[in-house]
């Protein structure tokens, strides 16, 4: 079975839209734990009638029945619900899904977002697929209001260089080419990796030693950095926890998680 931790790392490719129901659907199915928050976020949660593995925001989401995961999709189980529309990750075993799924006519909407600002625009997308274009504009205004404070705030405070620990074994970063690493410039923290080729490098403790950050963010097991204390971070105890529930998926909540992680790295400034 596939980790929580591998999960969300997977789930780091999100939300572009590609087709939408109509008439509004009334029988959804999100196959992934990002898309089932969206549709809560939207006040859509009473039209999920099942889900996959994770999908555990809000405490609601909890219930729905579980089609599966990132390497499994019961179609089956899919068609014996009925949906009117099933939104769909295409990565790896939901790759070609969607083709499937309209054989039978079932709608499908896509996700597969690699831009942090094209959330709101991802939000009224769904709305429309969901029949709730109100309340979709409503939560992409205030994102985008909140976006521009972020932008804004960021111009006044002192850049910080950071490693972003994304896991330990193996020992992986994030680059420019990743959403995650436009959360950081929001923050005014200075990606030590952001040159890497791979959106997700892998790396080895020396390029982190000997490029010293000020700050390591942890986003899953500590890779025993006490054992380097020449390094800044080390020394001065800024080796950070970070609830990757919120940064690592692509949803209104990611903005608490940068907001939260502006507030934590101020202290270092």
């Amino acid at each position: 079975m596939l980790s929580r931790c591998c999960y969300l790392l997977l789930t780091l490719l999100l939300s572009q839209t590609v087709f939408a129901a109509n008439p509004p659907a009334q029988r959804v199915i999100a196959l992934a734990p990002h898309l089932t928050e969206q549709v809560y976020a939207l006040g859509a949660g009473d039209k999920l009638v099942a889900a996959v593995e994770y999908s555990d925001y809000p405490e609601a989401a909890k219930a729905l029945p579980r089609l599966g995961n990132a390497q499994y999709i019961n179609l089956e189980a899919i068609l014996a619900f009925e949906p009117d529309l099933v939104l769909i990750w295409p990565q790896g075993v939901q790759l070609n899904l969607a083709e499937q799924l309209a054989s039978f006519g079932i709608a499908t909407y896509l996700s597969e977002a690699k831009d942090l600002y094209a959330l709101p625009d991802n939000l009224r997308a769904l709305s429309q697929a969901l029949g709730v274009s109100a309340q979709g504009d409503e939560l992409a205004g205030e994102l985008e209001q909140r976006f521009a404070a972020l932008k804004r705030q960021a111009t006044s405070r002192k850049s910080i260089s950071v490693f972003y620990q994304l896991s330990d074994q193996p020992l992986m970063s994030i680059s420019a080419s990743s959403w995650i690493n436009e959360g950081l410039k929001l923050c005014a923290l200075e990606n030590i990796l952001s040159d890497a080729k791979a959106a997700y490098p892998l790396v080895d403790v020396e390029t982190v030693v000997a490029a010293d950050p000020q700050l390591i963010l942890l986003a899953g097991p500590d890779a025993g950095w006490n054992q380097w204390p020449q390094m800044r971070a080390v020394q001065d105890g800024a080796l950070l926890e970070l609830e990757v529930d919120r940064l690592h998926r692509l949803t209104p909540r990611t903005l608490d998680g940068i907001e939260q992680l502006c507030e934590m790295t101020d202290a270092y400034r």
